[in-house]
């Protein structure tokens, strides 16, 4: 039988048919498709909005190269430069709607000179049409300055009437700022169809997935100034005070869509308005935007500040929106960024007048949340994006592949299935036992043997070299070797203790609770009493009558050396005061010094790799570790880790 079994496996490897590898196969694709559905719960999934604006971006004739120019106003140094692919909302049912080029690079200079450009990046499509269904592009600076921005194409798309290609926004970013908005564009030859196609709309900071959303649902739908009924009411003002004055990048006003008017795109956005900077001293300030719009729809209304200085930020509705036979004035929320940060968050709001139902307020104004979903800025939406899209690709190819492999097993299967099932019951049964029994007595051998050459050559010979460490501090005195001599001696101690708590982890005894506890209680009171004078340790409880796993002991052993190393090193304290508690389930350890203490919210604050190496063994040990510190009162520091699971069949356990 088992030769029947051997000499059918041998057969299904030779033609890739082997039912244990195809079955494991088929896991890892499941678990694959399992885990990006679960994260693609969490990523935005951007979709095409009407686009109401009708300002959808750049239609552009091929040329050798094509080209476009952003005229930045000043010198910037990208962090990178996003190509946005322009999509409609309503494409013919016969005519391709990407028209992404295939071949793109990007270019910067000082001056705007030909031949005065450096390269940050260039692309191509590895396929013919790839490039279709880009979202975008991110081009990555390589450190290169400049004024202007040049992109070039080569290639295009096939279209009834010629060649094309579109484009639909570029994003200069530099430190979270989007440093193209609103400025210059010129281009090669293009095909202008205002207000839909031009060259202008490369800057405009509409987008065809309208703004920059997530996941997460707002619970408000934003700001509604009180209902009149005649449209001379105006004007009706809200404004947002920024606490101080701060120089202002970009402000995006985001339209609302409410819950209880789903339907309606751009609910109460004002046919006409203004945007002012005011400063501190309550002035009339700077008008940074005025006049008609188109209603954005779902789009956000993107408008440049260039670096003015602003407390306050007012938007003026100089006409209001007509609802029905009513008038309004409405936003889902207000962004002012400076530096990269949405600075208006969770700022004052005031306004002209409001309506503060359950779902409308002005606070709602900056939480942060569309009327629908959460509102990311340019770094973070494009990194989910980026993941969604790379999730939707290794999803797609799971699919295939599972498929695939179920098809391969279920055939390998009914090749075999009298056979693998009487093998398996015969084998699995004594392949088992033998390998237990053998398993954990080679194991035990092998960890004792190592634990005894370890102790006897590596500790005699540590021990020598600090007496003989020791001994040339003595013989050198007060010479300049002398403290060579006696670090020499330290670090010769502080490794044999080192080595001497890895020979006892490898010995059998190390999985005793008992033993484990007086080993933390000596190791603890070695490691403190050089440096503190008051050392109080306390063990509570009765030790678990159980078998503790060598990761357990070797984790939690670390953990305790390295909050004590650091109480020793960094803390300055005079006193210290440990405690161990064993219960049936946990145990708990805590360690309350009076020294120095730290803040780890202080804007100097520099985390080193003690606590982050102590956060990383307590996920390890699943336990729940809580770090309490304050500059001049100390550092406490509370241990709780539930005890390792027994195995009721430790067949392959280590011992």
């Amino acid at each position: 039988m088992v030769l029947l079994l051997s000499l059918w496996l041998t057969a299904c490897d030779e033609v890739g048919w082997n039912p244990f590898q195809i079955h494991q196969e088929a896991r890892h694709w499941r678990q694959v498709i399992k885990e990006s559905d679960e994260e693609l719960l969490t990523l935005p999934d951007p979709r095409t909005v009407a686009q109401t604006h009708q300002r959808i971006g750049f239609h552009g004739r091929p040329g050798s190269p094509a080209w476009i120019m952003l005229d930045l106003g000043h010198s910037v140094t990208p962090d990178e430069v996003v190509l946005i692919s322009a999509r409609v909302s309503d494409p013919a049912p016969d005519d391709p709607i990407g028209g992404f080029p295939p071949e793109v690079s990007c270019w910067i200079s000082e001056s705007g000179e030909l031949g005065s450009f450096n390269r940050m990046a260039e692309w191509r499509e590895v396929f013919e049409g790839v490039g279709r269904d880009l979202p975008f592009l991110r081009m990555p600076n390589q450190g290169y300055s400049g004024r202007y921005v040049r992109i070039e194409v080569r290639g295009s798309r096939a279209r009834a009437r010629g060649q094309f290609f579109t484009l639909g926004e570029v994003v200069v970013i530099e430190k979270g700022v989007n440093q193209a908005l609103g400025q210059p564009v010129t281009t090669g030859p293009s095909i202008e169809n205002l207000p839909r196609w031009t060259a202008a709309n490369l800057t405009d900071g509409y987008l065809w997935c309208g703004s920059l959303t997530g996941v997460e649902k707002s619970g408000m739908n934003g700001f509604h100034s009180a209902i009149e009924t005649s449209p001379e009411a105006v004007p009706k003002w809200v404004e947002v005070d920024l606490g101080e004055s701060m120089p202002v990048d970009e402000i995006r006003l985001v339209p609302a869509r409410p819950a209880d008017f789903a339907d309606i795109a751009g609910f109460g956005f004002p046919p006409s308005f203004q945007v002012m900077a005011m400063g501190e001293n309550g002035d009339e300030g700077r008008i940074l935007q005025e006049g008609d719009l188109p209603n954005p729809g779902d789009a956000s209304v993107c408008i440049p500040a260039k670096g003015v200085s602003a407390r306050r930020i007012r938007v003026v509705a100089t006409s209001l929106w007509q609802r029905s036979q009513d008038y309004i004035f409405a936003l889902a929320e207000m962004q002012v960024f400076s530096k990269g940060k949405n600075v208006a968050l969770g700022k004052i709001v005031s306004s002209s007048d409001a309506v503060t139902s359950g779902i409308w307020a002005p606070s709602a104004l900056v939480d942060g949340f569309s009327s629908q979903r959460v509102l990311f800025d340019w770094p973070t939406w494009l990194d989910a994006v980026e993941r969604r899209t790379s999730l939707e690709r290794n999803r797609a190819s799971g699919l295939v592949n599972l498929s695939m492999s179920e098809a391969k097993f279920q055939q390998s299967l009914l090749r075999g299935i009298f056979i693998l099932t009487l093998t398996l019951i015969l084998l699995g049964v004594g392949f088992l036992f033998f390998y237990h029994g053998h398993q954990t007595r080679e194991r035990a051998r092998l960890r004792q043997r190592i634990a005894q050459d370890l102790h006897d050559e590596m500790g005699s010979q540590l021990s020598h070299l600090a007496l003989l460490a020791e001994a040339g501090e003595r013989q050198s005195d007060k010479s300049e070797t002398a403290p060579s001599f006696a670090n020499i001696a330290n670090e010769a101690r502080d490794l044999q203790h080192t080595m001497r708590d890895l020979v006892w982890l490898l010995e059998p005894q190390s999985g005793d609770a008992c033993d484990f506890a007086v080993r933390l209680r000596t190791t603890c009171q070695r490691l403190l009493e050089p440096a503190i004078q008051g050392i109080r340790i306390e063990v509570s409880g009765t030790s678990p009558n159980r078998h503790l796993s060598l990761e357990w002991t070797r984790d939690l052993l670390l953990l305790v050396k390295e909050s004590v190393n650091n109480c020793v090193r960094h803390s300055q304290a005079s006193k210290a005061h440990i405690k161990l508690s064993w219960t049936d389930t946990t145990f708990e350890w805590s360690l309350v010094d009076d020294g120095q203490g730290f803040d780890e919210n202080a804007p100097d604050f520099e985390p080193g790799a003690g606590l982050r190496n102590l956060r990383l063994r307590a996920v390890s040990l699943r336990a729940e570790l809580l770090i309490i510190s304050k500059l001049g009162s100390g550092t406490q520091i509370y241990l709780t880790v539930p005890l390792p699971k027994q195995r009721r069949f430790r067949f392959f356990a280590r011992s």
